[in-house]
């Protein structure tokens, strides 16, 4: 996988542990030092998720439905004795949602 790819991965991750808030202080400040070169890069202004999402080029912010997907994922874990990790969990929705298998 290409450098830039995993980049992209890794700010989509983040974007999904932002949005169902537990994005850690370590990464949000990672990203808040490379929000700069990445508004440089994508030509546009704005905090890093505004930056993403003209990057991505989503008409909608998909944070409201990540959210209400977590919650449901959480409670149905919940309910079965089981916690769901917050890493995987953004892991697995980028891969099901945002970036497509490059095969």
């Amino acid at each position: 996988m290409d450098a830039s790819r995993q980049i992209l991965i890794w700010m989509l991750e983040r974007y999904v542990l932002w949005a169902i808030g537990r994005l850690g202080a370590e990464d949000e400040a990672k990203l808040e030092v490379a929000c700069p070169k990445l508004r440089t890069v994508f030509h546009t202004e704005g905090s890093w998720q505004a930056v993403l999402r003209a990057a991505m080029q989503w008409d909608t912010d998909p944070a409201a439905e990540i959210i209400l997907i977590w919650k449901k994922n959480e409670e149905r874990a919940r309910q079965h004795g089981e916690v769901i990790d917050p890493d995987d969990f953004a892991r697995r929705f980028v891969g099901m949602n945002f970036v497509p298998d490059p095969h």
